[in-house]
């Protein structure tokens, strides 16, 4: 929503603009469980799969359009549910090394935890690289939209567990592990500018957005990555602060 009605408002100022993104947000948070404390992900469940409810840390990506229509609109509720889900994940989504599976299914009923597993990582057991990704950039994104200090803590825990895994060149192994195909591109770009979005929160990784970027790009910045050093926002943020949009030089 935000690459369409997202651009739209922060380019045309409409509000009609900004109110299907609230509604999408107030859609979204339909899929709550406050039994299980988290956002279903998928409807569907693959033919041999027994899952009831499924959640994937992608979820966490979507967090920012609750918090931020919550802060448009002051409707507290769907800040309640993005925290509920961004505590529940840290309780069952990560390993003691602060990697995280894919998905967790979890009892509809009860809240427990039925199973971890992926269906896009090397194996159940692995660490999908795009989902560390998703996982550093939403944990640093939810301490800058709400200042909660445990949100911070473990987004530095997640950076610290992906430095410890990179090659000498910067470029992860496919789910982190040698035995995997020998890059991921897309994880190391996706990592390396969300250690930039954690660098600018809080300086306390001064090598971990930069090493990833460089290895992929030379040293060539991406406009985005650009964008965010100097505005200091993302995301749905940007829509609200268009002066945020102005170019800068590498």
């Amino acid at each position: 929503m935000n690459c369409s009605y997202g651009n739209a408002f922060r380019l045309t100022g409409n509000e009609a603009y900004k109110q299907v993104l609230y509604q999408g947000a107030k859609s979204l948070s339909t899929r709550f469980n406050p039994t299980a404390g988290v956002i279903r992900s998928w409807d569907f469940v693959r033919k041999g799969c027994d899952r009831k409810f499924p959640v994937i840390i992608d979820n966490m990506m979507n967090l920012e359009l609750l918090l931020s229509m919550s802060k448009a609109y002051a409707d507290d509720s769907l800040q309640n549910i993005a925290c509920t889900h961004a505590n529940t994940t840290i309780q069952h989504h990560f390993r003691d090394d602060y990697s995280t599976y894919h998905l967790v299914d979890y009892d509809p009923e009860t809240g427990a935890v039925r199973g971890k597993q992926t269906v896009q990582g090397f194996s159940d057991d692995s660490s999908w690289s795009r989902g560390q990704a998703w996982a550093l950039y939403s944990y640093t994104m939810m301490f800058r939209l709400t200042g909660y200090q445990n949100y911070l803590l473990q987004a530095g825990h997640i950076a610290d567990m992906l430095l410890r895994r990179l090659p000498a060149d910067g470029i992860p192994y496919s789910g982190f592990r040698r035995s995997g195909r020998r890059t991921d591109l897309s994880g190391c770009f996706r990592c390396g500018y969300h250690g930039l979005r954690l660098y600018r929160t809080k300086p306390l990784y001064p090598r971990h957005g930069s090493q990833g970027i460089l290895s992929c790009h030379g040293r060539k910045a991406t406009p985005y990555a650009c964008l965010e050093r100097v505005s200091g926002r993302t995301g749905y943020e940007r829509m609200f602060h268009p002066e945020a949009q102005r170019g800068c030089t590498s």
